[in-house]
């Protein structure tokens, strides 16, 4: 199934060394589901009080998307305080970890992919509403949207091909088109909306990921009163 709501799915305990029972997690798609390299979209709950543990990654880039909540991100040996809206990469060779220090639970998205090792290893942080947003009409849609780079190409490497949050106003759309050579996750952080992958229909809204594989189409119809955000994240096939 390309399209799945995070909250509907089975959560488990993560490994002793990222939180354990304190830490849990569901897998919204897995290595099985992609052609690309990326290897999961996970949302973790970060209880309060836990934390995931600080571990290292040597094969893989991965970026954590605060939904909910605030924390302590590390990042090799550096912190700072998030809270929702920020994102952060880490590269290959890094290592990272999360501390909730607060009352509440810090929701947690992941996005992980295979990538080339990074010797300049450093805090790459952002927030999904302090960006500089293009506004564009999008792949044959309706009305215009607003989208805005969450980290440049040279953050990222060649082993991505951008992570990006758009931005849909009421009554405007991101057309039906096709995909050719890569692969695109989305994820509705706010709003909903109609989303169209493979010819089908689904009705959208917070917590919604969907996978657009290679030879596949999707698109997003703003058809509410409220804005929709989304987090897009796109790595190439082959």
């Amino acid at each position: 199934m390309t399209t799945k709501n995070a909250y509907e799915l089975e959560f488990r305990p993560s490994s002793e060394e990222e939180g354990g029972a304190t830490v849990p997690f569901t897998r919204i798609f897995g290595e099985e589901d992609f052609e690309s390299d990326f290897r999961w979209v996970d949302l973790c709950i970060v209880t309060p009080g836990a934390e995931i543990g600080v571990h290292e990654h040597l094969v893989d880039d991965e970026i954590y998307v605060i939904l909910k909540g605030n924390a302590i991100k590390i990042v090799n040996d550096e912190e700072a305080q998030v809270g929702p809206g920020d994102a952060i990469l880490l590269k290959c060779g890094g290592s990272h970890g999360l501390r909730n220090e607060s009352d509440r639970e810090v929701h947690v998205l992941v996005i992980d992919l295979l990538a080339p090792p990074e010797q300049n290893q450093r805090m790459l942080l952002r927030n999904i509403d302090d960006l500089p947003m293009k506004t564009k009409k999008s792949m044959g849609g309706v009305g215009q949207i607003q989208v805005g780079d969450i980290f440049t190409g040279d953050e990222l490497g060649g082993a991505w091909d951008f992570v990006q949050c758009v931005k849909l106003p009421p009554g405007s759309a991101i057309g039906v088109h096709q995909h050719e050579g890569d692969e695109e996750c989305y994820y509705i952080i706010d709003g909903r909306g109609l989303m169209t992958v493979a010819g089908e229909e689904f009705a959208v809204g917070p917590g919604v990921a969907s996978l657009c594989r290679s030879g596949s189409s999707h698109g997003l119809v703003n058809n509410s009163d409220g804005e929709i955000t989304i987090l897009v994240a796109q790595a190439p096939v082959g």
